[in-house]
C-alpha cells in the first residue's frame, strides 16, 4: 500500500497539468456559468443619475423638519415627475414634486416623502387607479432627512470603478451589471473542450440490447452530463476495442482535437487494461491512489493535451472525476474555486469506511433539529449507479475508520444543496 497516493498529493498533480484556456467574446445572454476573462470598468456612473427610491414627494429637507401627525406641513405640488422623464423647474421653498421610483430628484430637492406619509388616498392602491384627490397641495405627516430615499449617481458604480474582475464566474447578477453597463457581449474564457473515450470490448452503445458479459455505455453519458455541468463541451466519442492499436489511435485523435480526454476503463492491472500503455510512452504521472472507490487512475498528456484515464466501474468513474477531473475542468477555466463544500453530518445509519483507504460513500443528506443528518444511499458497491444518482453528498470517511457508527459525526462533502432543500433525506429518514 506504500506506492499509493493521497488524495491531496494527487489531486496537486493533476492540477498541476491544467493550462488556462484563451479568450472570446460571447453574448451577453450566453455568457452564464462562464468565468470572465478580463476585468470589466464602469465607463459611467451606475446609477446616473440621483434619483427617488420611492413613490412620493421630492421636497426640501428644512420645509418638513416640523411636521407630524397632529402638525402636518402643507406644500405646493408645482408638477409630477414620472421615471423617464426630467423636468428643469427647480423645488423652492414650500414646494414639492410629485414623484414616481427611479425618476430623477428635481433641482432645489434633498429629501423624498413617500406616499403613505403624506394625506394622499390616491396614490394607486393594489386594484384601485391613483386619481381622485386635488393634487396641488400635499401635507407631509413626518419630518424627512436630507438624502432620504435618494439613490445617488454612482452609488452603485463609479466612473472607472471595476465592476467585474476577471476570474468571476458570470452569475445572473452578473450579468445584470454587465447590462447596466450597456455590455451585449462580455470576454470570457473559452470553455474547454473534453474528449470522453470508452474503452473495452464490453462496452455496447445504450440503444443497444446488451447480450451476455455486456453493459451499456451508461458512464460516458453521466460523464458527459458531468462536463457539461462544470463548463466544459463534452464530445462523447465512439466506444473503442481492447486492442493496443485502437487504443492508440482514438487518444491521438481525441488529443489532437479536444483541450482535455478523459478515458473510461483501461487504467487497472487486468490483461486488457491498455490506456494506462498507452499513456505511458507518452507521459505518465500515477496510476494508484489510496481511495475507495476509484483507486487506479492514469493521469498524463498525450502530445501535449492533459488525459485523465477513469476506472471503468461507472461510481468509481464518476466519483474519481468529482474529485480531479472537476477541478482540472475548472483550473482550466481560470477558476480556482474547486472545493466542494464541506460540513458536518450526523449518520442515522452505519456507514462502512475502510482500513486502508479514505472512503467517499454515497449518501443523502438533509436537516432536522438544527443539525445536518445523513445516510448511506443503499448499496455502496463500484458498479451501483443508482447509489449517484440519489446521493446528496459524498461522506468522506478517513483511512483507518472500518465504520462510521450510527449518531457519530462525519464530514460530508456537498454535491446537491437543491436535493436538501427539497427534502428527499428528510422524507427517507422519516419512513425508517
Amino acid at each position: 500500500m506504500d506506492d499509493l497516493l493521497s488524495v491531496e498529493d494527487a489531486l496537486g498533480r493533476v492540477l498541476s497539468l491544467a493550462r488556462p484556456l484563451g479568450s472570446e467574446e460571447v453574448a451577453l445572454e450566453a455568457a452564464a456559468g462562464m468565468v470572465l476573462a478580463e476585468d470589466i470598468r464602469a465607463r459611467t456612473p451606475v446609477p446616473p443619475h440621483d434619483n427617488s427610491a420611492l413613490d412620493g414627494y421630492a421636497l426640501r429637507a428644512a420645509d418638513v423638519a416640523t411636521a407630524g401627525s397632529e402638525s402636518p406641513v402643507r406644500l405646493e405640488v408645482i408638477y409630477e415627475q414620472p421615471a423617464g422623464s426630467s423636468d428643469p423647474r427647480p423645488v423652492g421653498p414650500g414646494q414639492a414634486v410629485r414623484i414616481m421610483t427611479g425618476a430623477p430628484i428635481p433641482v432645489g430637492a434633498n429629501a423624498v416623502v413617500g406616499f403613505e406619509d403624506t394625506d394622499r388616498v390616491d396614490w394607486g392602491r393594489a386594484g384601485e387607479q391613483p386619481g381622485g384627490q386635488d393634487r396641488s397641495t400635499v401635507a407631509v405627516l413626518c419630518p424627512a432627512e436630507p438624502g432620504e430615499a435618494i439613490r445617488r449617481a454612482g452609488e452603485d458604480l463609479a466612473p472607472g470603478s471595476t465592476a467585474l474582475s476577471a476570474g468571476t464566474v458570470i452569475t445572473p447578477g452578473a450579468v445584470g451589471v454587465a447590462a447596466s453597463l450597456g455590455r451585449t457581449t462580455v470576454p470570457v474564457r473559452r470553455k474547454p473542450r473534453v474528449a470522453i473515450v470508452p474503452t473495452g470490448d464490453e462496452v455496447v452503445e445504450i440503444d443497444t440490447e446488451p447480450r451476455a458479459g455486456q453493459i451499456r455505455n451508461n458512464h460516458a453519458w453521466a460523464l458527459e452530463a458531468l462536463v457539461a455541468q462544470h463548463g466544459g463541451r463534452p464530445q462523447r466519442r465512439p466506444i473503442v476495442a481492447d486492442r493496443l492499436d485502437a487504443v492508440r489511435a482514438a487518444l491521438l485523435g481525441a488529443a489532437a482535437e479536444s483541450d482535455l480526454v478523459i478515458t473510461i476503463g483501461g487504467v487497472s492491472v487486468g490483461d486488457h487494461d491498455l490506456v494506462k500503455h498507452v499513456i505511458g510512452q507518452h507521459h505518465i504521472d500515477f496510476w494508484r491512489i489510496r481511495m475507495k472507490p476509484g483507486k487506479p487512475l492514469a493521469a498524463g498528456r498525450i502530445a501535449g493535451t492533459p488525459v485523465l484515464g477513469l476506472p471503468g466501474n461507472p461510481v468509481s468513474g464518476l466519483v474519481v472525476f468529482e474529485l480531479f477531473g472537476r477541478p482540472l475542468l475548472l483550473a482550466m477555466q481560470g477558476r480556482t474555486d474547486h472545493q466542494r463544500p464541506l460540513v458536518r453530518a450526523r449518520a442515522v445509519d452505519a456507514i462502512p469506511g475502510d482500513l486502508r483507504r479514505r472512503t467517499y460513500a454515497r449518501v443523502l443528506v438533509w436537516q432536522r433539529d438544527g443539525e445536518f443528518q445523513c445516510r448511506p444511499t443503499g448499496a455502496q458497491g463500484s458498479g451501483i449507479m443508482s447509489s449517484l444518482a440519489r446521493a446528496d453528498a459524498l461522506a468522506v470517511i478517513s483511512e483507518g475508520c472500518a465504520r462510521v457508527e450510527r449518531g457519530e459525526e462525519v464530514e460530508i462533502q456537498m454535491l446537491n444543496w437543491p436535493g436538501i432543500a427539497a427534502g428527499p433525506g428528510e422524507s427517507a429518514a422519516a419512513d425508517s
